[in-house]
Formats: structure tokens, sequence, C-alpha cells
């Protein structure tokens, strides 16, 4: 799994001036204790692309979208049955799909 973070760079300096919703403040009131709301600001207009999804990458990436960071993820790979054990997110129904569409 290889991993790229960049800002969205359309706008991102007004986006960071825009506050954090009472919904958002709640939802990471954590994070934002730990690490402030500018810090929680900049995650939100994050997006974070994923190269290849494996069990521990499908742990990895719901950390982050826990986090407020928007990922993108490409796979070319197709569901397995062995996958269903390591990815929490697979039915049976995803066997043979491609992984990467399935997000």
């Amino acid at each position: 799994m290889s991993t790229s973070l960049s800002s969205n760079t359309s706008s991102s300096s007004s986006a960071m001036n825009i506050e954090l919703t009472d919904k958002e403040a709640e939802q990471y009131d954590r994070q934002i204790r730990l690490w402030g709301a500018e810090a929680q600001k900049r995650m939100r207009n994050s997006c974070l692309l994923i190269i290849g999804c494996n069990g521990l990458g499908a742990e990895i990436i719901k950390n982050i979208v826990l986090a407020g960071i928007s990922i993108i993820i490409i796979d070319d790979l197709n569901v397995q049955e062995i996958d269903l054990e390591t990815q929490f997110f697979l039915t049976e129904a995803d066997i043979g799909q491609n992984v990467g569409i399935l997000r």
C-alpha cells in the first residue's frame, strides 16, 4: 500500500476560513482537543490517495476516514474468498468484483 497526501488546491485558503459546523465539532471533539480546530480543518480539506488495499490497509483507511480525511482508493485486484477474512467491509457477494470499485 502506498499513499500520497495533498490538500485540495481549489480555494483551499477560503476553505480554511470556514468554521467547523457544530456537528463536526461534536464528531471530532477528541481530535480537536488533541491537535486543535485549525489542524482539524486542514485534515477536513485534505485528500489521501491510496494505491492498493489489503486487510491491514482497510483498517488504516477506516481510521483515516474516521479522522475526517477524504480518500481515493485505486486498486486493480478482484476480491477473492480469502479477502473476506481480512477486510471487514467485504461480503461474499463481492467475490470476483474489482476491489477499487467497491470502496
